[in-house]
């Protein structure tokens, strides 16, 4: 094109004349970029459901779980132990909840465990599962905590995502279903502090030697939600074989089978805290009547109840025994009352001399070395001269 007719041409398009041959060629590439950008923001829309879609398929198979074991070195049960995980079941079949409870047992379920398990079938999945004990530990119940560690063997293929576990002394006062979510589907761990616990140093990342120490409150393992993988059951189990090594500052805990400091070295600093109605501590002594409005009291009742009902309240404690404080006491006796003297199963196994209401829980302490005999020295007597 000669110079006078490009000339010609832009003049033409400034002009507001006839659209010249340029113009035609950017409104081109212009619908060209606006089409881009549509099929690009469609595509981020995808991905964005896919990764929802994904997140809650990997999170559809969801469980509550706990556990039943024979004392160490026993043959069976003790009936405190079965009495507690028979309240679990009961208050826990009374919350309606959209999801299974797992009951990993290693001794045997009497009749009337049994007639809990049929009361709403499916709802409630008796699992046999391996013992894991602790040689030479004095307490049956905490002598065989490790048993949790088979949690972790029930997920991979087919199996399940997201795990919370309770110990067998809770009570359900009203459905926790919302915990899954408040945990959240990527997190390994997730749990409530445990006010009761000194503060405890530990690595960031467990098993990293470049991962600094940090110092922090215990979560209490009492409650836990897991992302269970046989991968990871693999790695806990042989840690749990070495605990000595790393928990030198807890060899009470050691000897005695108790898991709280081993599950804290490790998750380290990869779980998520949620709210403590999810596992209301061994609720104290005098806080439920505190006057600044102390935690629990948004939770629980006198009476026994749930505060809110719409609020997730799941006290920890043996609802059998009387407590301590006035307060404590109170709600003891309501639930009690409610849940204990109205069950025949669970009154008659409350009747044994080891379930009395004023037992005090035994403090875990080590097992004391044997003493050895100090040599008596004979001291000669004088003889008196005359």
């Amino acid at each position: 094109m000669a110079p006078d007719e490009t000339a010609t041409l832009l003049a033409s398009d400034q002009t507001g004349g006839v659209p010249t041959v340029a113009r035609k060629r950017r409104l081109i590439v212009l619908a060209a970029v606006l089409q881009m950008a549509c099929w690009s923001c469609a595509l981020v829309g995808l991905v964005m459901l896919t990764r929802s879609w994904l997140a809650a398929r990997a999170c559809s198979r969801r469980a509550y779980a706990t556990i039943l074991t024979r004392n160490v070195g026993g043959t069976g049960a003790s009936p405190c132990y079965t009495a507690a995980v028979a309240l679990l079941l009961r208050s826990w079949l009374a919350t309606h909840s959209r999801y299974p409870l797992l009951l990993l047992h290693t001794a045997d379920l009497d009749a009337g465990m049994r007639a809990i398990i049929d009361e709403r079938p499916g709802a409630i999945v008796p699992i046999r599962t391996e013992q894991i004990e602790q040689p030479g530990a004095s307490r049956g119940d905490l002598g065989a905590m490790a048993t949790k560690l088979n949690l972790w063997t029930l997920g991979g293929p087919g199996g399940y995502e997201q795990i919370a576990y309770f110990d067998g002394d809770h009570v359900f006062l009203s459905n926790a279903d919302s915990i899954f979510d408040a945990c959240g589907c990527v997190q390994p761990f997730c749990g409530v502090w445990d006010p009761r616990m000194p503060v405890h140093s530990f690595a960031r990342t467990f098993g990293e030697p470049a991962s600094e120490n940090y110092t922090r409150m215990l979560v209490n393992a009492g409650m836990l939600v897991i992302r269970p993988d046989p991968a990871a059951a693999a790695f806990l189990r042989a840690q749990w074989a070495r605990r000595a090594e790393f928990m030198t500052a807890d060899l009470g805990m050691v000897a005695t089978g108790s898991d709280q400091t081993f599950f804290n070295h490790m998750m380290g600093e990869h779980f998520r805290i949620v709210d403590e109605g999810y596992n209301l501590l061994h609720i104290g002594r005098t806080s439920l009547a505190t006057p600044d409005l102390h935690a629990y009291r948004r939770y629980l009742n006198l009476n026994g109840t749930a505060m809110d009902p719409a609020v997730p309240t799941v006290p920890h404690l043996k609802a059998w025994t009387r407590g301590k404080a006035l307060v404590e006491k109170a709600v003891h006796r309501a639930l009690r009352e409610r849940l204990v003297d109205t069950d025949p199963y669970i009154s008659q196994l409350l009747r044994g001399r080891f379930c009395a209401r004023d037992k005090k829980r035994p403090v875990m302490r080590p097992p004391e070395p044997p003493t050895v005999a100090r040599p008596q020295r004979h001291h000669r007597r004088r003889r008196l001269q005359s």
